[in-house]
């Protein structure tokens, strides 16, 4: 037995075309792997296996037996089918059959309803499509309008009879269309239905990817078994509901917290912030004081010693008109010395006098001037 093989049941009732269905997979023109009968006889009756290589993948269309088939061996049919699908323990998905064309009638209905008692409602929704035969290679606007009354019927039907729960969240089942007569006039295989079949195995693959497979060791036909499995999974729903609501809630609680912690951290920052401001303002404002008493001071300084250097400019320029007095002077008294002896003599000793008091002026004011001028440029 191959292990990595993808099991698929072929379903549905008698006339449907399932054993057809898997010949044409298996481009098998000759319909002579699985006998096919265009009759209402049922030419399966227990379940036959077709395994075929396609799109890289191992798959197994088993071919089962229909519902009112011509031996009126429905309740056998289904009990074989049971107990193969015990051997191989587990499926991983169901072609549900019809023929396009026929209104689901009572005993399609009833087939329905039988498979509805072997699986659950997640065991037969998540791992079926539907697949009508016999639909034109060219519809007309006739057919395309029975087949959007195929697809409601259908879909009504199933939920009527698995009865599921909101709690399911069930997907949508994929409901396809094909014309399995093969093109015998240029032995193309009918390619454009053929695609139909590689987008139905690559949702098959894709199926495995989102669900288990179905375990297939606890099966009957009575209900009773698949009641108990579909409790369980009621039960397992609630409990991943409950684990998903948890989660949510937890979710949304560190979602808060990290929304508190997070403005607890800009509001301590916006804090830091303005303290630091704080302290740099005031920082600044000293600097600022500082900088404005060294700037007084200097100022004061820089006043001392404009006064000083002026005083001083002064000065000296009261020395110079001095000494030039004393020099008029001394030249007066030489003059009057001749013509007057007494007087002259005293206007020179005074000129001396004068002189010499003018150019102290001079050089003191000199000074001042010197060192205040000094003392500026080292401000």
């Amino acid at each position: 037995m191959i292990d990595n093989i993808l099991r698929i049941i072929i379903v549905g009732p008698t006339g449907a075309g399932k054993s057809r269905y898997c010949n044409f997979c298996l481009r098998d023109e000759s319909n002579s792997i699985n006998k096919v009968s265009d009759s209402l006889d049922s030419c399966t009756q227990d379940p036959k296996s077709n395994v075929f290589n396609r799109l890289g993948k191992n798959f197994d269309f088993i071919d089962t037996a229909g519902n009112s088939d011509s031996n009126d061996n429905d309740i056998e049919n289904l009990k074989r089918l049971v107990n193969y699908l015990e051997k191989l323990k587990k499926i991983h998905y169901i072609i549900l059959l019809l023929k396009f064309g026929e209104r689901l009638t009572g005993d399609t209905k009833q087939y329905i309803e039988a498979l509805g008692k072997i699986f659950t409602v997640r065991e037969f929704f998540c791992h079926l499509c539907i697949v009508f035969t016999k639909f034109p290679t060219n519809p007309t606007e006739e057919d395309l309008r029975t087949k959007n009354v195929f697809n409601l019927e259908i879909n009504k039907l199933l939920k009527k009879v698995f009865n599921p729960t909101e709690i399911d969240n069930l997907p949508d089942n994929e409901i396809y269309y094909i014309n399995t007569v093969f093109a015998q006039e240029n032995k193309n295989y009918n390619e454009k239905n053929q695609e139909i079949v590689d987008k139905i195995l690559k949702k098959i693959i894709s199926t495995q990817e989102l669900h288990n497979p179905i375990n297939t060791e606890n099966l009957d036909i009575t209900g009773k078994n698949a009641k108990l499995r579909r409790e369980l999974e009621l039960e397992m729903l609630r409990k991943k509901i409950e684990e998903e609501k948890r989660r949510r809630e937890i979710a949304e609680y560190e979602a808060r917290e990290a929304r508190i912690r997070e403005e607890g951290y800009r509001m301590a920052y916006e804090q830091e912030r303005r303290a630091k401001k704080e302290i740099d303002d005031l920082k600044n404002e000293i600097i600022k004081k500082e900088q404005e008493n060294k700037d007084n001071i200097k100022n004061e300084k820089k006043k001392s010693l404009d006064s000083l250097s002026s005083f001083g400019s002064d000065l000296v320029h009261v020395g110079a008109v001095s000494t030039l007095g004393a020099v008029g002077l001394g030249l007066l008294g030489a003059v009057l010395t001749p013509v007057c002896p007494v007087i002259g003599p005293t206007i020179i000793a005074a000129a001396f006098g004068g002189g010499a008091a003018g150019a102290a002026e001079t050089v003191v004011g000199g000074a001042m001037y010197g060192v205040a001028e000094s003392k500026k440029k080292d401000l």
